[in-house]
Parts: C-alpha cells; structure tokens; sequence
C-alpha cells in the first residue's frame, strides 16, 4: 500500500490530478456535513457519480430536533451532487452497515473515490472503507474530514447496540497484500 501525505483539500485535490470524481457521503444535522460537496462545487470539481447516506437514528428527544436539520442537509447535498448521478442510501442506524454500503461501493462510476467520513458512524465508514480499499477498479482514494466549529450540547444517540467487531474488520488474513494508494485531507 502507498500512503501520500495528508493535507489541506486544497492543496492535495490539485495534484492528484483527477478529472472525475465518485463521492460517497452522508447527510447529518451538523452544517459540516456538506462542506466537502460545496467545496467541491465551488472550486469546479466534477463529480461524475456520488452515494449519498440517508440515516436515520432511533428516536429521541433530541433526534425530533435533530431529524428536521438532517433532512435540510439531505437535500442541499442531494441537489448539489445532481440528483440523476446521486444514489441514495436510505438506512438506520441499527441496520447492518454491510448491503447498504455494498450497494453504495456497487455504483461507482469512477476509479477515483472521495470518502467524507465527517458525519458518517464509524461502523459504516469503516466498512465502506474496507471495501473500497479491496475493490480493484478503485485507483484514487481521497478520505476527507471536516472538522465541527462547534458541537451539539445534546446527544443525538445513546450507545444502542453492543460492543461488537466491524464489520470486514474481524480477521486479519496475512496472506491478503493490498497495492493500494490511500490520502487523507482534512477540510477546515
């Protein structure tokens, strides 16, 4: 595995040297979950195909206030990524990460890939990271994350399910060698 360093997007999108993008992201109630999508919209970039998350949390007190906000989200991403291109991913929380995040790994349209792991649960952006990272078609992988300027005074959601292993993650096979190139950016 090649590793590049990590950096500022705008710095490290330019000399890739990509023409087209597949963004795989996910709509959340904080406002920085479509700063990579309008980032990107803002600077030209071209997104060719994108997988765009819909999650939905147990209910809660603060998932009624929270629920509205999301939505909002969904919908600015949804028509920045123009709508016919964007396949959404409409899951919960508690459901298997596993078929949505095939499903969403299954529409690429592009060998290069940026994950916005900024408001995404771990146990889905984990796997959907383990399955880009094994897909052969896949030549540029771009993680990003965009740090919060501030953080909610409320939980959205309490630990509802138990300790458990990731998934695509519970062994490790010494056997695998992966020749893969994998960047971080980080958007502030």
């Amino acid at each position: 595995m090649k590793i590049r360093p990590w950096g500022r997007l705008n710095w490290i999108l330019p000399k890739m040297g990509v023409k087209d993008w597949h963004v795989i992201a996910c709509s959340s109630c904080e406002e920085r979950s479509v700063a990579l999508v309008e980032w990107m919209r803002l600077t030209n970039q071209n997104i060719q195909s994108s997988a765009l998350f819909c999650i939905e949390n147990p209910l809660s007190d603060a998932w009624k206030f929270a629920k509205p906000l999301r939505d909002e989200s969904f919908q600015k991403l949804f028509s920045w990524l123009n709508g016919a291109n964007c396949h959404v991913v409409e899951t919960s929380l508690l459901d298997s990460p596993r078929l949505a995040s095939i499903d969403a790994v299954d529409k690429l349209r592009s060998g290069s890939v940026v994950l916005d792991i900024t408001t995404f649960p771990k146990r889905y952006f984990l796997y959907i990271l383990h399955l880009l990272m094994l897909n052969k078609s896949v030549e540029n992988l771009l993680v990003t994350y965009s740090k919060a300027l501030s953080y909610p005074e409320l939980a959205l959601c309490a630990d509802s399910l138990p300790p458990s292993p990731f998934p695509g993650y519970v062994r490790i096979d010494s056997k695998k060698t992966i020749d893969f190139l994998l960047v971080w950016a980080i958007r502030h």
